[in-house]
């Protein structure tokens, strides 16, 4: 007689190492990785494709994809730019690890960028002190030009960057090449057929 209980709970994997990470919710091909929402990569470095070491960090992030039309709205409002940008973007959180030394390089970046725009407030504001017309608007226009290049410097600081969506994928670049090749080979899914 069969003592198993039909009637039992199913029974929980223990360790992560048994689940199936490197196919949970991502593939590549050879220049980009495809990732859904949730998806975890494997437990490797994405950029360098290095193993685990005691101070690397896992990461999981929200990618956000806004198609590139909506930044031409720019022309007619700056808040109509935004309100649109913000009821169209897709987002997706996705669990991913870096290497320290990659991990360092990027918040260098980002603290350079965050520095250029307190440089250049305290430059706009030390620009207002002055008596000479000719020397505030010069001081106002270049600080206002430090904290734009400041801010795409900020959107240059991430390792793995989103480079499109279709159907609930988004394409991301940054990964190594010999991270991409270690995943399940893919790309964006078929369209449905109705």
């Amino acid at each position: 007689m069969d003592s198993t209980n039909p009637y039992a709970p199913p029974k929980v994997q223990d360790s992560v190492a048994s689940l199936d990470l490197p196919t949970a919710g991502c593939s590549a091909d050879d220049r980009y990785l495809y990732l859904t929402h949730g998806a975890t990569l494997p437990d490797r470095c994405a950029v360098t494709n290095q193993p685990l070491e005691g101070g690397d960090r896992v990461f999981s992030r929200k990618f956000i994809y806004t198609p590139p039309w909506v930044y031409l709205l720019l022309f007619v409002h700056l808040l109509v730019m935004i309100i649109v940008a913000i009821a169209v973007r897709k987002s997706a959180t996705a669990t991913y690890w870096l290497s320290e030394g990659i991990r360092r390089r990027y918040v260098r970046r980002r603290g350079s960028a965050l520095g250029l725009i307190g440089v250049a407030a305290l430059g706009i504001f030390a620009a207002t002190r002055l008596q000479d017309s000719d020397w505030v608007i010069g001081l106002v226009m270049l600080g206002f030009i430090l904290i734009l290049l400041a801010l795409i410097g900020l959107m240059l600081a991430t390792p793995l960057k989103v480079r499109g969506y279709k159907r609930g994928t988004f394409r991301i670049s940054g990964c190594s090449p010999d991270f991409l090749a270690s995943l399940p080979r893919g790309g964006y899914p078929p369209k449905q057929k109705l």
